[in-house]
Parts: structure tokens; sequence; C-alpha cells
């Protein structure tokens, strides 16, 4: 094994920590900048179980069948946007839900929960 340096070393413990600190900041811009989530997989299991009515009416954790509509949070502004199949960035916009991003049925339940529909 190789010998480091002692001024190696503490590099090696200053990039760790500030890549850490970044991190954490990245995470709490996102937290703060959208409002908290709300929204439970409460409505993908009445999908699932077929309740009428059901849906994603607060915005579903994991997308049940036929619910293709995907609620994504800026990452720059904390602006909540809804993109539709077909639209410009929709294949390229992955959902994270520990993010606070969602599902939606329709929408009517992505505007009713605070979200803007894309503009391209």
């Amino acid at each position: 094994m190789k010998r480091v340096s002692k001024g190696g070393v503490w590099l090696l413990v200053l990039v760790a920590i500030a890549s850490a600190w970044l991190h954490q900041q990245a995470r709490g811009y996102r937290r703060i900048a959208g409002r908290a989530p709300v929204a439970s997989s409460a409505g993908a299991e009445a999908f699932r179980r077929g309740e009428a009515g059901s849906g994603c009416p607060e915005g579903c954790l994991a997308p049940p069948p036929g619910c293709q509509i995907k609620g994504n949070i800026s990452y720059t502004t904390g602006e909540r946007i809804y993109h539709l199949p077909g639209q410009r960035w929709y294949e390229k916009t992955i959902i994270n839900p520990r993010y606070g991003e969602r599902w939606f049925c329709t929408e009517e339940e992505a505007e009713a929960n605070g979200w803007r529909r894309a503009r391209v």
C-alpha cells in the first residue's frame, strides 16, 4: 500500500467534508424550495383495489396503471411542474418521491395539488 503524506490525508478529509456539505445543501434546497410533501401511496393502493373514484388525488409515490402524468420539482427554482406523455421533457423526467415529486392520473389532480403544466 502506498504511503500518503499528511497533506494528502488532510486534502482527502477536506474533499469528503465539502462533498457531504454540498450534498446536504442540495437536498435541503429542494426540500425548502417546494412545499412539504403531503402525498402518500394511499391513492395508489385504492387504485390497485379498484375502488371507485380512486387515482392519485394527492399524488402517488409510484405510478398506478393508467396514471402517466409526472409531477416534477425544478431543481433550480423549486417550481412544481407536471409533464404529460408526448411533451418535450417527459421521457427525460425522472420522478423521485424522496424529494416530493409525484405521479398523477389527471391534470386536475396535479393542478389541485399546486403543480402547473410544462410550457414546452
